[in-house]
């Protein structure tokens, strides 16, 4: 039975000891980039943060009660493949029945994308070959900016990577044993419009029964969206032309952000005006080949004020509703928006 929505008071419950320190592991060093996931009835959280020396992947999961129980060794140092190397960017998801995490780490010359499984009760054991290259097409280059993702049950993973002259978008599926298959042609380039210019900000989501990546990509930040129908081609849906979904295709536009809601698809970017000032965009697609905007369909988005830059938008669907929240310059300070979808 689907759960039905259940309003909230208004009010929020820190659960981080609500003092002046938050759930780092040393709340003397800078930590960053959170993200937080449900698995086996508790709260994981995970983030990057400084040992003094070296920033480690940490994760932590809550009781339920009042406490954080890290469990990435509850030391100074966290689940990095190597302690010594800076660690940064990680992502958590449940796949068959088991906690994974995936980031980006630097084994002293190029950083790699690292994965790793959490069994639940003690230990992390990495799944990306074990050795001091992860997943990367080339292990020789730089890859950074990884999600994770599920779809027809296997694992999924995401990321950009340079092949030396422009950042690709790679696609990855894993076996759920021992083996990564990359589902983006396995070739020096990835699923990139034009290969020659850099991607970058890359996610997957589940849509129709097929797996959809959206990411950035070219100097200008064309949004891009393409269809994977689980054999071997990727199709694009965003009009498979020069430009993207972008509002205006002279406009820089980067970090999209996808969600299935009611069994359509929408996208949310920030996408900068005439007057060169960051917009929150959202479109809606048909699920053929047509984009329509919901956001008013005219020069600006929907910050607030438009004449104030918005960034870093994020959807959810909540009591039945599709809700946006964004970050975006106020009078004094950057301020937190929150908008409902009518």
């Amino acid at each position: 039975m689907k759960e039905t929505g259940r309003a909230i008071s208004g009010t929020w419950s820190f659960k981080d000891g609500a003092a002046a320190d938050g759930i780092n592991y040393d709340t003397t060093k800078a930590a960053s980039k959170p993200h937080l996931a449900s698995y086996n009835s508790k709260l994981y959280a995970t983030w990057y943060e400084s040992n003094g020396t070296n920033t480690q992947i940490r994760v932590a999961e809550w009781d339920n009660a009042s406490s954080w129980i890290f469990k990435d060794g509850n030391a100074a140092n966290g689940i990095n493949k190597a302690t010594a190397q800076d660690a940064t960017n990680p992502w958590l998801t449940v796949f068959n029945s088991k906690l994974y995490t995936a980031w980006q780490e630097s084994n002293g010359t190029k950083t790699q994308i690292r994965v790793a499984e959490w069994d639940g009760t003690s230990s992390w054991s990495f799944k990306d070959g074990d050795g001091s290259g992860g997943i990367n097409k080339s292990t020789s280059q730089n890859a950074t900016n990884p999600f994770l993702s599920v779809f027809n049950s296997k694992l999924y993973a995401t990321w950009q990577e340079s092949d030396s002259t422009a950042d690709q978008i790679r696609v990855a599926e894993w076996d759920g044993s021992s083996s990564w298959t990359f589902r983006d042609g396995n070739g020096d380039q990835g699923i990139n419009k034009f290969s020659a210019q850099s991607a970058s900000n890359p996610q997957l989501i589940t849509f129709n029964a097929k797996l959809y990546a959206i990411w950035n990509e070219g100097a200008t930040g064309q949004i891009r969206v393409a269809e994977w129908d689980g054999s071997a081609t990727w199709r694009f849906k965003d009009g498979d032309g020069v430009n993207g979904i972008n509002k205006s295709a002279v406009s820089i536009a980067e970090s999209p952000f996808p969600i299935d809601y009611h069994g359509i698809l929408y996208a949310v970017w920030e996408e900068k005006n005439s007057n060169l000032i960051d917009q929150i965009r959202i479109a809606e697609w048909d699920r053929s080949t047509t984009w329509t905007f919901k956001d008013g369909n005219g020069t600006n988005g929907i910050n607030k004020e438009p004449a104030k830059a918005a960034i870093s938008s994020r959807l959810v669907v909540f009591n039945s509703k599709l809700n946006m929240v964004w970050s975006e310059l106020g009078t004094i300070a950057t301020q937190i928006r929150v908008a409902e979808a009518q």
